[in-house]
């Protein structure tokens, strides 16, 4: 895997926090509105990528240029190898 632009991962995609999407699949204000149990269900099913790709059957690579944030460095963590690189010019 690896960003473009000089960044690996800026990080949450901010329209998950909007309130006119709720209702939207992986909504983040319908997530707040969850009872404990079903918030825990909820966070338990975000992780799952991230599970899947670090106990995956692969070798899976993270070339991180540039900065990296909140799931995005989680993102670069569930791989097996990671490799910072310097952006030239």
């Amino acid at each position: 895997m690896r960003g473009a632009g000089g960044t690996f991962s800026a990080g949450l995609n901010l329209r998950l926090l909007d309130p006119a999407g709720t209702g939207e699949p992986s909504n983040l204000v319908d997530v707040v509105a969850l009872s404990d149990e079903g918030a825990r269900h909820a966070t338990g099913a975000f992780q799952e990528p991230f599970a899947l790709l670090a106990d995956g059957p692969f070798l899976t690579i993270a070339v991180v240029e540039g900065h990296t944030i909140g799931a995005g460095f989680q993102l670069a963590l569930a791989c097996d190898l990671r490799r910072e690189v310097q952006r030239l010019g």
